[in-house]
């Protein structure tokens, strides 16, 4: 033992620090943010996510006289979110958002005015429901001539949305075509913009209650950096048995601008798309627009979904992210934002890969680094086994009481 121990101990010691100069400290894995549960979901449908404000612009007026009711025009909007289905810019949403009927858009109009008055003090804000229903039957909404329509702009915006914007990034729509609200109450938009990202419909029809999902679309913002604007919000939901209005609906909501947002499941894969319910005072957006009635409306209007090159590269680009593989992921996130600069999201997932491959390698790495540090920890037990025997072997106690080998062949 005597004559192995020297060169025992200093082999393993060479490869004990060997390996563990090799390896980057894993500690530093925790300094990197953690994944959320669902975010490999909202991550892919999130690019695809519109705000839509559509703007009237008009005069109320007695329907008998032709008087306007007051001097200024009025001026109010109907917001809502949208999803993309295809990279030529259409867009699924709810049809009473962007073509709603006669007799809403009159009621919108004669509250506007109504909290107009309330401001300039010749209403007062406890007679503002009154206000509106005396005047329900006797109030009509036009042009700027009597007997013209009044004006209707639509505009989308993608990411962070900017109430009121018509230049860019704002972008111009148009209604292509819409299902009644008793036929579905689905409506697809046309943006005048293409290379946009696109969601993917769930190739299933149908969707039972207690399922799992997601919803998302837009609602205020709630940072510094977003106040005054609408973000994209999310929740996670469960499929809920049917509501006043007859149909399903989902366990919680995101807010009044989230309507014609998307319920998708684990997958990113559109289920749904949000809707009011009626049925409550409140009309919370929680009920939900089924694929029957989406796939009616895109049959019709001769729309295919699809995703584009750039799609399938950020989804790619994405599931390599997700598994750990984070300096291919933050590559393959530059060349989506070159191919498709309008999802800003695939710069901020190209920026994290990068940071958390600084911090911590990529996953792979570290899974073999780990291999190297249980070696390194093995080799160092034996090198302390190997001390402790040959000090034991060497010991003046040791060399008394135990005889050579060639003494027991005597």
């Amino acid at each position: 033992m005597g004559v192995l121990a020297g060169p025992l101990v200093g082999t393993l010691l060479a490869a004990a620090l060997g390996g563990a100069a090799a390896a980057p400290a894993p500690a530093l894995a925790n300094d990197v943010p953690r994944y959320t549960a669902n975010e490999p979901a909202i991550a892919a449908v999130k690019p695809s996510i519109v705000y839509l404000e559509q703007t009237y612009t008009g005069y109320l007026r007695d329907k008998k006289t032709g008087k306007t009711l007051h001097s200024e025009p009025v001026v109010f909007q109907r917001k809502c979110s949208g999803a993309v289905v295809d990279p030529d810019g259409h867009v699924i949403t709810s049809s009473l958002c962007v073509q709603p009927g006669a007799e809403i858009v009159l009621v919108n109009a004669l509250y506007k005015l109504g909290r107009t008055l309330v401001a300039e003090q010749e209403l007062v804000s406890a007679d503002l429901d009154s206000f509106v229903a005396g005047l329900t039957d006797t109030t009509e909404l036009t042009g700027a001539k009597r007997g013209s329509k009044p004006g209707v702009t639509l505009f989308a915006q993608l990411n962070i949305a900017t109430p009121g914007l018509t230049t860019a990034p704002a972008i111009r729509a148009t209604v292509v075509r819409a299902l009644p609200p008793r036929e579905g109450n689905v409506a697809l938009v046309k943006l005048d913009a293409s290379n946009l990202p696109s969601v993917e419909l769930d190739a299933d029809t149908g969707i039972s209650p207690g399922r799992s999902a997601m919803a998302i679309g837009y609602g205020e913002g709630s940072s510094e950096d977003t106040a005054g604007k609408y973000t994209i919000r999310t929740k996670s939901v469960s499929v809920t048995e049917r509501t006043g209005t007859g149909r399903l609906g989902i366990s919680a909501e995101l807010g009044p601008l989230s309507r014609g947002g998307a319920v998708v499941d684990a997958e990113g894969h559109l289920l749904a798309l949000l809707d009011t319910d009626t049925s409550t005072p409140e009309e919370p957006n929680r009920d939900l627009i089924a694929m029957l009635h989406i796939n009616k409306l895109l049959a019709l209007a001769g729309v295919t979904n699809r995703l584009s090159d750039a799609d399938r590269a950020y989804r790619q680009a994405l599931s390599a992210y997700f598994d750990g593989e984070f300096a291919r992921a933050a590559t393959e996130f530059d060349g989506v934002s070159r191919l498709a600069p309008s999802n800003e999201l695939a710069k901020t997932y190209g920026d994290q890969a990068r940071t958390r491959f600084v911090l911590a390698g990529d996953s792979v790495e570290n899974s073999a680094n780990w291999l190297v540090y249980v070696l390194s920890a093995v080799a160092g037990a034996l090198i302390i086994w190997g001390l402790g025997a040959a000090r034991q072997a060497f010991s003046p106690a040791a060399m008394t009481t135990q005889p050579d080998a060639d003494d027991n062949d005597e």
